[in-house]
């Protein structure tokens, strides 16, 4: 009788990047390079979906072939000159910012049916524009107030979805333009740089009368944010400290409770996002702020862990910040100057409930310099980034990026089997793939942490459409995965080695997202490496 030698090792697909961890350590289902690629909502690795030029006209991603290819050529960039200088969403309208042709000014526009619409505001040019919307005086339609460091701060009191009128703004006389503005218990609150904060009177967010109420208090620190935070509290983040404010009345405000949390440590301009807890780029990385079962005190923690020296390395790039809340993702955007990449990097954090599931990476064909993600008329979530070249970009939507394929890869961490001194003969690995019409993916083994002295292993062309998949030495080529359901990829393999990983790729402009769960891998054991 035969006996059969052959073993098996399940890699479960999970936990994302991680740069940190050493190699032999590391849990083999974790990813130690990725490019559009994102952790699924339930388990395993899925392509990015693509994005689109958007300017409120009929979208391209909700046709196909040539009607797709007219809409998106009828869409035009924000009028004017230089970068997108901020985007917001309002009462499911995209709102943009932009210089003026001639540089001389900026105005902001609004995204309709027939494309820009000027809402008629002119602006001094080169602010870095942050918006907040919020039903101060519970009518229907809102209160959206804006700063950009270069202006002073305005707020559209709206009476319907696209009109009203500018509120009066009393007893703001400081002469610096606000850099940072919130909304918090009904309060409106603007900070300059210098490190002043004031608060409006509650439900009159234009009335900074301090006879009536309202104040200001100095911080002592440049201001480059404000969050606010559970329990009514709000974080003031300075270039090299956080504090906390409490309170949540004119008469709390006056006992000016500002409260030092981190001396040590800043936030940077833009980057503050909420997902429960606050989270934030600063000098540790990616710090978060949550709460403690102490009633009113708050903890920081580093969040970045097994991405920080990328991180690190990627901070003075960094450029705005967003919450795809539908997708349970933070993302950073980064625009790196290093030559090989056109576009901007993105780090994206996906939670599982309330727990970090993992970080991975995108990379996109433009770059990027503003985000904003909010609710449409149609009551669908929309991520939206302006671009460098005045651009605004729908993210989330589509097969492509704004008509170009779709480059996606991701590299496992080196599996040993749980024996790592011993060498194995790898015979097959089946590739767990989920998705809704055909897929162009390609997949290489790597053994032995990449050693040189271990023969490459190429792929030939292959098709498994129900069949198994033969590796040799011919060139890397790619299989068509056409199942609509969860199935199974049987790829042949023919490598030694004392561990393996594998590195998947798919490059496309047509085909829906997929998911890769796990990885089976069939391999016989060897001697012992000496």
């Amino acid at each position: 009788m035969i006996r059969d030698s052959r073993q098996q090792d399940q890699i479960i697909l999970e936990g994302g990047l991680d740069f940190e961890t050493p190699g032999a350590s590391l849990t083999p289902g974790r990813m130690i390079a990725c490019q559009n690629y994102v952790l699924g909502l339930n388990q395993g690795y899925s392509s990015m979906p693509g994005y689109e030029r958007h300017d409120g006209r009929p979208e391209p991603h909700k046709r196909s072939g040539d009607l797709a290819i007219d809409r998106r050529n009828a869409i035009q960039p924000v009028p004017g000159s230089g970068p997108v200088r901020g985007v917001h969403i309002h009462n499911g309208y995209l709102y943009a910012v932009r210089n003026t042709e001639d540089g001389t000014g900026a105005r902001i526009f609004r995204a309709i049916s027939t494309g820009w619409q000027d809402i008629g505001l002119p602006m001094l040019p080169n602010g870095r524009m942050q918006f907040v919307s919020h039903n101060f005086a519970g009518n229907t339609f809102g209160f959206m107030a804006f700063v950009d460091g270069v202006n002073p701060l305005r707020i559209i009191h709206f009476t319907s979805a696209t009109g009203g009128y500018y509120e009066p703004i009393q007893g703001l006389d400081d002469p610096t333009p606000p850099v940072a503005v919130a909304a918090n218990n009904n309060i409106l609150y603007v900070a300059t740089e210098r490190g002043s904060l004031y608060y409006s009177l509650a439900g009159q967010p234009g009335n900074f009368r301090g006879d009536l109420g309202a104040g200001e208090i100095a911080v002592g620190g440049k201001i480059t944010g404000l969050a606010p935070l559970v329990g009514g509290a709000l974080c003031i983040q300075m270039q090299n400290q956080i504090s906390v404010l409490y309170g949540s009345s004119e008469a709390d405000l006056q006992k000016k409770d500002l409260r030092l949390h981190d001396d040590k440590s800043g936030a940077i301009a833009f980057s503050s996002l909420s997902y429960n807890d606050l989270y934030f780029l600063g000098d540790r990385g990616i710090t978060s702020l949550s709460a403690t079962q102490s009633f009113g005190s708050f903890q920081s923690g580093a969040f970045s862990k097994g991405i920080t020296p990328f991180i690190q390395s990627r901070k003075p790039y960094f450029t705005c910040a967003v919450a795809a809340l539908d997708r349970n993702q933070l993302r950073w955007v980064f625009n790196s100057p290093a030559t090989q990449l056109q576009g901007s990097e993105v780090i994206t954090a996906t939670f599982s409930g309330n727990k970090l599931a993992g970080f991975t990476r995108q990379v996109l064909g433009f770059k990027a310099t503003c985000a904003a993600s909010g609710e449409m008329r149609t009551g669908e979530p929309a991520v939206f980034m302006g671009s460098t070249d005045g651009w605004v970009y729908r993210m989330d939507v589509g097969t492509s990026f704004d008509g170009l394929p779709i480059q996606a890869y991701f590299m496992t961490a080196f599996a040993n089997s749980r024996q790592p001194g011993r060498k194995k003969a790898f015979k097959q690995a089946t590739i767990n793939v989920q998705s809704d019409g055909p897929v162009p993916i390609k997949a290489k083994p790597v053994f032995d942490f990449g050693a040189s002295d271990v023969m490459a292993h190429r792929v030939e062309a292959i098709d498994v459409i129900g069949g198994a998949t033969n590796f040799d030495e011919a060139n890397w080529d790619s299989f068509t995965w056409s199942a609509p359901h969860l199935n199974e990829a049987h790829v042949e393999i023919r490598g030694r080695g004392q561990n393996l990983a594998m590195l998947i790729s798919s490059t496309s402009a047509d085909a829906k997202p997929h998911s890769i769960s796990d990885i089976l891998v069939t391999y016989t054991l060897g001697g012992l490496r000496l």
